[in-house]
């Protein structure tokens, strides 16, 4: 099976993760509440645990980290089990639809305490096929 060139996007996404990984642990004020930071930095800290194959922190905000893998599939993770942390990840889902959109597909799940709850069985589908292709070397 014949890949095509990731280098250029994988770069990319390093240089992303880079500065949103200094941006969560050097500059902990603003845009995340403490509840929602020691959720994230949990997951940060354990995040090949966790989600093995979403290697890069692509972006968050209140309530949510955004997670890419190689393989070009974007996690958006809800933190915590609020009343609407659903909702506002399906909104943040569809309005990456609407952006410059370079991924091959968007998973929706929520992390709290006990687990990992998807929002759905496809998104539980694909997120598992994406742990699995990005164990594998590309070339």
């Amino acid at each position: 099976m014949k890949f095509f060139n990731t280098v250029p996007l994988l770069t990319y996404f390093n240089k992303v993760h880079t500065k949103n990984k200094n941006d969560w642990f050097f500059s902990p004020e603003g845009r995340v509440n403490l509840s929602d930071r020691q959720i994230g930095t949990d997951i940060l800290l354990n995040q090949e645990k966790l989600f093995s194959g979403f290697e890069f922190l692509f972006g968050f905000d209140d309530g949510y980290l955004l997670l890419a893998s190689k393989t070009g599939v974007l996690a958006v993770i809800g933190l915590g089990m609020s009343n609407n942390i659903e909702e506002l990840i399906n909104e943040r889902k569809k309005s990456l639809f609407v952006e410059d959109f370079i991924f091959v597909s968007i998973v929706t799940l929520i992390f709290y305490e006990n687990g990992i709850l998807f929002c759905n069985d496809i998104d539980k589908i694909i997120f598992e096929k994406a742990c699995e292709l990005s164990s594998k070397s590309f070339s």
